[in-house]
């Protein structure tokens, strides 16, 4: 809503916000009624706790608030409010979100010190005739109280150099700790892998101390099987909580025991690892070290095409920060190359990936093709300079690049 030298910028559907806020209010007393004696699955506690966080981001959405007038830009929400005088705002871009459906769009607010803050409010779509207007009315009382950089609101995407880069950085940082966690286990899942297949049966005369590394048998009989339905754990019951109360396993192995059946379990270092029935055999699944080693490579690869981004970014730190950076995208092939040769090579050899002559040449070879992907990568996504494309073609033809 625009008053007279006043810019506000509210939710619509204001009341739907407060009657959802009120549901969720009514969420968290069910919830906190039924906390003193939740079972299993209290349907009434888990409705209730899902009604209370709904409520609360209908509660955020209903008191958020923007309001621009001759003191400059003051912001309002649950947890802050904000205030920012036309003194320190330099200019008031249009910020791009992908979407799930559609770009979601913002107004970006870069102040004197080079950052850049998101306010609450307004927020639109594409095509958005009620977001156009509100920041064509922002940007006029900042022309009218303050001096803007641009006469046109700057577009800001995901690909623009005036794109904040925080989240890349926590995304690599996230993928490079991800990665360090799983190589740090490789050598104890190998080590696992090994005791595991030298295991032997355990004898009356091993101690009670060393039972834990050896197969100790059990006999049990299948009491009932809870077979889900989704991509949940499925179980297998015991009758009369013998050797264990129940047992998760596939849902296909749970369809293929049945009840009253007669198993033998094998334990190993405390836990089942193998039920033998009539018609079935369930293995109980050991992260293999490859399979560690792969993921952390998957987890660093990531974190390189994060690196690539940020460095792509840094490359065109001199431009506007609407004009848009070359695509990452060549770097990502290169990557793309380095896992077809690398993720074989640790999952069959993660403890000693050179062990031979063979595995040298291989990583060698893949290391030398990696260089050149990344070299081409390097070259491919260079800034170019405005007159370099027309100085390639002197005879003022225009010429189409394939």
């Amino acid at each position: 809503m625009t008053e007279t030298g006043e810019v506000i910028c509210r939710v619509p559907a204001r009341r739907v916000m407060g009657w959802g806020a009120g549901a969720g209010a009514a969420g968290a007393v069910v919830a906190a009624l039924r906390a003193g004696h939740v079972d299993e699955a209290d349907p009434w506690f888990i409705a209730g706790l899902v009604v209370a966080l709904a409520g609360l981001c209908f509660l955020y959405a209903a008191t958020a608030r923007l309001t621009a007038g001759a003191y400059g830009l003051r912001s309002r929400t649950l947890l802050r409010r904000r205030t920012v005088p036309w003194s320190r705002i330099v200019d008031l871009r249009r910020y791009v979100q992908p979407g799930r459906n559609q770009d979601i769009h913002r107004v970006s607010v870069l102040l004197d010190d080079g950052r850049a803050w998101l306010p609450p409010l307004p927020v639109g779509g594409n095509d958005d005739a009620a977001f156009d207007a509100d920041l064509r009315a922002l940007r006029a009382l900042h022309r009218r109280h303050g001096a803007p950089a641009s006469d046109r609101a700057p577009v800001i995407t995901y690909r623009s150099a005036g794109r904040r880069t925080l989240a890349t950085w926590i995304v690599c940082a996230v993928l490079l700790a991800a990665s360090a966690v799983a190589a740090s286990y490789v050598a104890d899942a190998a080590s696992e892998q090994r005791a595991w297949r030298a295991a032997v049966p355990c004898t009356a005369a091993t101690p009670a101390a060393e039972r834990r590394d050896c197969l100790t048998t059990f006999d049990g009989v299948i009491e009932r099987t809870d077979v889900h339905q989704g991509k949940g754990t499925s179980w297998l019951y015991f009758t009369d909580d013998r050797p264990v109360h129940r047992l998760g396993v596939s849902r296909d192995d749970a369809a293929a025991f049945r009840a009253g059946e007669k198993v033998e379990l094998v334990f190993w270092h405390g836990s089942a690892r193998t039920v033998t029935g009539a018609h079935r055999v369930w293995h109980d699944h050991l992260i293999s070290p490859g399979e560690l080693a792969v993921f952390s490579a998957l987890c660093l690869l990531g974190a390189g095409y994060a690196v690539a981004r940020l460095l792509v970014r840094r490359r065109g730190r001199g431009l506007r920060d609407d004009e848009v950076l070359p695509s990452a995208l060549p770097f990502a092939y290169a990557l793309g190359v380095t896992a077809v040769w690398l993720l074989p090579l640790l999952h069959q050899h993660a403890t000693d990936p050179l062990g031979s002559p063979l595995r040298v040449v291989w990583a060698a070879a893949g290391t030398a093709v990696t260089a050149a992907g990344l070299t081409l990568a390097w070259r491919a996504t260079r800034l170019r300079a405005p007159g370099e494309a027309t100085a390639a073609a002197p005879d003022g033809r225009d010429h189409f690049l394939a």
